[in-house]
């Protein structure tokens, strides 16, 4: 296993460390050791200075021996040994064997770090320029921990349709197993790879979209899994494209009335983007409508091609268990281009636009038009509240 090293940090403030020789401060640093282009050491180490001399350090270091193999960790008392701190002991779950030594200097008072890393029978020069300095607080407020909220106040910060279920570290096949018997959408970028957080925190967070109805059921028969530590909901509102509108006119039972819902919405956004309706449908697993329709491209006027668009839209109860608003939220808006002008046609490649492929439609159009046809306010940032 050849190991290179690669020049990331998470970046802290600059901590400046004073007192008497006899104060201890725990300094947090965090680069990164890259193997290959898919394998990856990630370090932290942990300084005990008195004044400004390192008098001892711990290394923790999460890793992969092998590409897309199993997360390990190893935590390694770092003592001076001459110039070095350097410190030898083995991964806590294959046992392989971690050897770690470095040695810190000031250059144009910029703290760096060079020394050298072992993982098993592989070896690497460890440098470190430009390491950032953060107390043991800093550095745990830093993580990031995906949203999960078990009861919350309003679908502003989370959305109706996700949901976020926190396990032990290596039960994730377990829940994917429930997760089958649910009739969920996953995202292979929202948890489905256990990382290096939560190999050191001993938990994992994966999230999923579920029917906005079906929600709060998902996360009581999760909660009741062995090795589920939390759930709730959790993902983002798309609150740029959210319209809030009375509910009353839009309900049935107590629920939105789709039907109801989908004509009113299908007529203002054919209208808006000028296209011919094609398909209208609720989607049984997210309880998105997503709308199909046509229109001549008006991207590439005058050569007789057509623009296929598709808009999903999620329309729901602005808070849980609450009749009083909805709120109608454009998830996405995206187009190809085809070509279908008589029976002898072109094929055309999609147009690669930043965050998927298609041709780029502005979603504030139809979001304002779906306000003032709903009656109802859009959000505003700044402010951070409804207009």
């Amino acid at each position: 296993m050849k190991i290179r090293y690669s020049a990331s940090f998470v970046a802290f403030g600059f901590l400046f460390v004073a007192g008497t020789a006899n104060a201890q401060t725990i300094v947090v640093t965090q680069p990164t050791v890259q193997f290959s282009d898919t394998q990856f050491a990630n370090t932290v180490i942990r300084e005990r200075r008195a004044g400004a001399k390192v008098e001892s350090a711990e290394l923790d270091i999460c890793f992969q021996e092998t590409a897309n193999g199993p997360m390990d960790r190893a935590i390694i008392e770092l003592k001076p040994q001459g110039s070095e701190l350097s410190g030898a002991g083995v991964s806590l779950r294959a046992k392989t064997p971690v050897e770690f030594s470095y040695s810190s200097a000031y250059q144009n008072d910029q703290l760096t770090y060079s020394g050298k890393v072992r993982i098993g029978t592989a070896s690497a020069p460890f440098k470190a320029g430009f390491v950032s300095e953060s107390t043991e607080k800093q550095y745990q407020e830093s993580l990031y921990a995906p949203p999960l909220v078990e009861k919350p106040a309003d679908f502003i910060g989370v959305s109706p349709q996700w949901v976020a279920v926190r396990t032990k570290f290596g039960t994730v096949p377990a829940l994917i197993d429930f997760l089958r018997t649910q009739d969920v959408a996953l995202d292979a970028l929202f948890g489905l790879v256990e990382d290096c957080d939560a190999l050191r925190s001993g938990t994992h967070t994966v999230q999923f979209i579920v029917h906005p109805e079906r929600a709060e059921a998902v996360i009581a028969a999760a909660k009741r899994l062995p090795d589920v530590v939390a759930a709730g909901w959790g993902g983002q509102s798309q609150m740029t494209y959210a319209v809030r509108v009375p509910a009353a006119p839009w309900l049935e039972n107590g629920k939105p009335d789709r039907k109801k819902l989908e004509a009113a919405i299908s007529q203002v956004v054919s209208r808006v983007l000028e296209g011919n309706p094609v398909s209208a449908a609720w989607d049984r697993t997210t309880g998105d409508l997503v709308l199909a329709l046509k229109r001549k491209s008006q991207n590439f006027p005058g050569l007789n091609l057509t623009e296929s668009v598709e808009v999903v839209i999620l329309a729901e109860l602005e808070r849980p268990n609450s009749a009083d608003h909805l709120v109608v939220w454009v998830n996405s808006v995206k187009a190809i281009l085809v070509d279908e002008a008589g029976d002898a046609r072109v094929k055309i490649r999609p147009v690669v636009e930043t965050g998927g492929e298609g041709i780029y439609i502005d979603a504030e159009p139809i979001t304002n038009a779906l306000a003032r046809e709903l009656k109802g306010t859009t959000w505003d940032w700044t402010a951070e509240k409804w207009n």
